[in-house]
């Protein structure tokens, strides 16, 4: 069984078309997990038109803290999402992305020998357009905890899948609120195989409103990226020694 957790806040310009492309490439067996961290906007209503029994909704209840770190409420958002998944498989998915046919069929195949898999994808704009072919080359994505720590992080969540296994180790999350796919990656390579897919399965959109900033220039100074790195690397080492 298949879960795909996708997070939803405020997503009514891309979230149906998002969701349309995720179940044309699940089975009627499987499962999309939806945490909405509160929209007030059209998003739930949305939600409720495709009347589809795989469709599960969970609202979580967002902590509107003040936090330097924009990930905070994206990651517990995910942490919810992840926590009701019942699925043998776990999928990530964004509200504004669609994914490619084929990603399903080349995800499974990977995870008969990997504990966690990475596709490539296609960074489009709000317009649908074609910005970059390829997030990694343009990211330079590659494997390695150290690399990805402290250089630069290739694991980009919408296009993560892994075994229901990893998730013994990755929730709950750290108190140390790190992005939740780079908690998830760093995680996977230590307990297990890691298999970055070239093929580009999502087209992954880039728009003034997304959550995250990956795929874009960080503008955070040296010191902010140091504190950063410094905390979480000490949540890593304080996970896996438990």
């Amino acid at each position: 069984m298949i879960s795909v957790c996708l997070t939803s806040y405020n997503g009514e310009s891309f979230i149906r078309q998002q969701i349309s492309s995720i179940l044309k490439q699940i089975g009627p067996a499987d499962e999309i997990i939806i945490s909405d961290d509160g929209s007030t906007d059209s998003t739930l209503t949305i939600i409720d038109s495709f009347n589809d029994r795989r469709i599960k909704v969970f609202k979580n209840k967002p902590v509107r803290r003040s936090s330097k770190y924009k990930f905070h409420n994206v990651t517990l958002n995910f942490e919810n999402c992840i926590k009701n998944a019942g699925g043998d498989f776990i999928y990530l998915a964004d509200q504004d992305d669609i994914w490619i046919d084929g990603k399903v069929a080349a995800c499974q195949q990977s995870l008969l020998t990997n504990i966690l898999v990475i596709t490539d994808c296609v960074i489009i704009n709000e317009s649908g357009d074609v910005l970059h072919h390829s997030y990694f080359q343009r990211n330079n994505s590659k494997a390695g905890i150290l690399r990805n720590m402290f250089l630069q992080n290739a694991y980009l969540g919408c296009c993560m899948a892994f075994k229901r296994d990893l998730i013994k180790h990755i929730l709950p999350m750290s108190k140390f609120l790190v992005p939740h796919d780079i908690w998830i990656g760093l995680l996977a390579e230590y307990y297990g195989r890691v298999d970055f897919l070239p093929q580009a399965l999502v087209e992954y959109r880039r728009h003034g409103k997304n959550a995250s900033p990956s795929g874009g220039r960080s503008s955070n100074s040296i010191l902010f990226k140091v504190d950063y790195r410094l905390k979480l690397l000490a949540a890593f080492i304080k996970r896996i020694s438990n």
